[in-house]
């Protein structure tokens, strides 16, 4: 070859490769399948359930009358089955109720009358959805209605055994047991308010920690006479609500409460002004490297003010998306590879989270699934469709092990250019996140100060088997949200039998919805062969990942012996 077309031929690759921040290795992902890190808490995998009046819209009773679609107050006065299979499906393990700032005006008593006429999606009914999922349950005490006498007969409603004629002095365990409930319900988490420093919406504008941890510790003391056994969570929110709450409660507290919604200091006009790919690259990059160290730093605070480790519970969270032009990027295909990075931070045994609870499953704005229903009993029983999200808690419950496994990745990456988008906060974290190993390991973000670049790599990776190490499972996104991405998998002290299968997350382009064409986005299922004539590296092969897309791979084999 001519020098002169040697040295264009490299001018080209350069350019071509240009937004790639790579060295001289390949992509790789390496797992280590004798490795385990942890169980596979299926905790995370849940969901919120809407029984409110609407602070904003207090005509429509289509969340406390019908739970946005999940329970048939007209017809049959039980759960909608449609909603139920597909919850089982996607394998919704905890469901919050009454849901998010509907709490705030929420007067659980008015739920639970026999013959009421608003609030027909009560506290019994809610539990019989719960039970046709075989999910538990996680209740939000208002802070703003009742007081801490109220939070108590909730608990005695719920949970207090009762006998007739013996147990005079329980009045609210009798009211349960005359409905024909007469075992308790044995509900086990309790959060007590729900981002109550922006106060009720309606009259209180505010609530200082302190007011809100004064208010805390009266009900932690008033539930926990009623039932020990009990958890009760403390709602957190910036470091210094944290500090103040946590300086006050000190170690009265079973869980921390957590709402994630990953924002980087972007408004929404200036989002709707963006490129659709600079709007997923700004929201991917905030959920992929900034809760880690937020929730390490969570912990940190927990041992230091009550001298053990507490759990966090992320009882909201998704995306964050929430505008409707260009198009409404939050039931894009965008927003579940997104949810998918959230979901690997949340796995992590290193993070410490007891439940997650995806906001929210059926209709409403955010729904997973939807049929148009808002109200109108007409609409109630019309065939419902998937967004992407759902697609993503679904793959994890059919294509995921129980035992967590060590992995580490390279991977080219994407310049990300929109730097300045970024507070100092969230650099600042994301810096700290780099100074981890463990985080680094998993994540491997790059910042750029001279370039004012943050390297972002393409592909993530969490890995599991089963218990008996037969079966490997990976999940992959793949950010690139152009071109495909192939990686070198390596699978340490695991002999593959030669099979594999692999479905996959994916439709025309990021910000793709299932809106009007129904199955725009969906999972499609492959076979492939993992095989080497070098048994020195027949347990390595090549993948090639589909741009913008969410991977489950699954290998039968078994563990190699020494």
């Amino acid at each position: 070859m001519p020098k002169i077309n040697i040295i264009i031929f490299f001018i080209i690759s350069f350019l071509l490769t240009a937004e790639a921040h790579a060295g001289a290795q390949k992509n790789r992902i390496t797992i280590y399948c004798d490795d385990i890190t942890g169980n596979v808490n299926r905790k995370v995998f849940g969901n919120n359930c809407l029984g409110y009046i609407p602070y904003d819209m207090p005509s429509n009773l289509a969340n406390a009358d019908y739970g946005a679609g999940i329970w048939d107050s007209k017809w049959y006065n039980k759960p909608n089955p449609k909603v139920v299979n597909l919850a089982k499906q996607a394998g919704v393990s905890v469901m919050r109720f009454p849901g998010g700032c509907g709490t705030h005006q929420y007067k659980w008593k008015e739920a639970i009358n026999k013959d009421r006429d608003s609030f027909r999606f009560g506290i019994d009914e809610f539990l019989e959805v719960c039970k046709s999922i075989g999910c538990e349950a996680i209740f939000t005490i208002s802070y703003f209605e009742g007081d801490e006498q109220d939070a108590a007969n909730l608990v005695e409603y719920l949970n207090t055994p009762y006998s007739e004629g013996i147990d005079v002095k329980y009045v609210w365990a009798a009211k349960r047991a005359h409905k024909g409930h007469s075992r308790p319900y044995g509900v086990k988490y309790f959060e007590i308010g729900n981002e109550d420093w922006h106060g009720d919406h309606i009259k209180i504008n505010k609530v200082l920690p302190e007011e809100y941890a004064k208010r805390y510790l009266r009900y932690y003391d008033a539930i926990k006479k009623i039932d020990s056994s009990v958890m009760v969570g403390a709602i957190l929110y910036s470091p210094e609500w944290n500090q103040k709450v946590m300086e006050i409660i000190k170690d009265k507290v079973d869980f921390g409460v957590v709402h994630i919604y990953p924002r980087a200091g972007v408004t929404d006009k200036k989002l709707e002004a963006m490129d659709p790919k600079d709007v997923f690259r700004i929201k991917l990059t905030v959920a992929m490297s900034r809760y880690d160290i937020e929730l390490k730093k969570i912990h940190q605070l927990f041992k230091k003010n009550s001298g053990k480790d507490i759990p966090i519970a992320v009882t909201e969270y998704n995306g964050g998306l929430r505008r409707e032009k260009p198009i409404p990027y939050r039931h894009s295909l965008g927003m579940a590879i997104i949810n998918a990075e959230l979901v690997r931070v949340l796995l992590d045994p290193e993070n410490g989270v007891l439940m997650a609870n995806y906001w929210n499953l059926v209709n409403e704005h955010w729904g997973m699934v939807a049929n148009g229903f808002n109200g109108d009993e007409g609409y109630f029983y019309n065939p419902y469709f998937k967004r992407p999200s759902y697609y993503v808690y679904r793959m994890y419950h059919e294509h995921f092990g129980d035992k967590l496994l060590r992995s580490d990745i390279y991977s080219d990456s994407y310049a990300f250019k929109e730097y300045i988008f970024f507070s100092k906060d969230i650099l600042n974290e994301i810096r700290e996140g780099q100074s981890n190993l463990s985080i680094k390991r998993k994540v491997n973000i790059e910042i750029d100060d001279k370039e004012k670049s943050m390297f972002v790599p393409y592909l993530s990776v969490v890995a599991s088997r089963d218990t008996h190490g037969n079966k490997v499972h990976l999940m992959v996104v793949n950010k690139n949200m152009d071109d495909q991405v192939t990686a070198t998998i390596e699978l340490k002290d695991f002999i593959p039998t030669g099979a594999g299968n692999v479905w996959i997350l994916n439709g025309p382009s990021f910000d793709a919805t299932n809106e009007v064409k129904h199955d725009n986005i969906k999972v499609t299922h492959k076979k492939f062969w993992v095989w080497s004539k070098d048994p020195v590296v027949k347990s390595n092969f090549e993948f090639t990942f589909e741009p913008h897309s969410l991977t489950a791979i699954e290998i039968h084999g078994h563990i190699a012996k020494e």
